[in-house]
C-alpha cells in the first residue's frame, strides 16, 4: 500500500519532531509552505506516521498536525 501524508509543524518544537522523524527513518519529504510536509510512504498494510510520531515525542500531537484524514 502507498500514500501521500501530509503533517504541519504548529512551533518550533513541531518542527524538530518532524525533522527528527526524517533523520530516524531517512525520509525525504516534500516541503511546502507554512512548515506542512508531504510524505510518499510505501509499505505493507496501512500507511501511517503517527506511531513514528509518537516514538519522537508521545506529546507529538501538540506541535504537529496532521492534515491528512485517518
Amino acid at each position: 500500500m502507498a500514500g501521500i501524508l501530509h503533517y504541519q509543524a504548529i512551533d518550533d518544537r513541531g518542527v524538530e519532531i518532524l525533522d527528527e522523524l526524517e533523520e530516524r527513518w531517512e525520509l525525504s519529504p516534500r516541503r511546502l509552505p507554512a512548515e506542512e510536509r508531504a510524505y510518499y510512504i510505501a509499505a505493507k498494510g496501512k500507511v501511517d506516521l503517527d506511531s513514528s510520531l509518537a516514538e519522537v515525542d508521545d506529546e507529538w500531537e501538540l506541535h504537529v498536525t496532521r492534515l491528512t484524514p485517518r
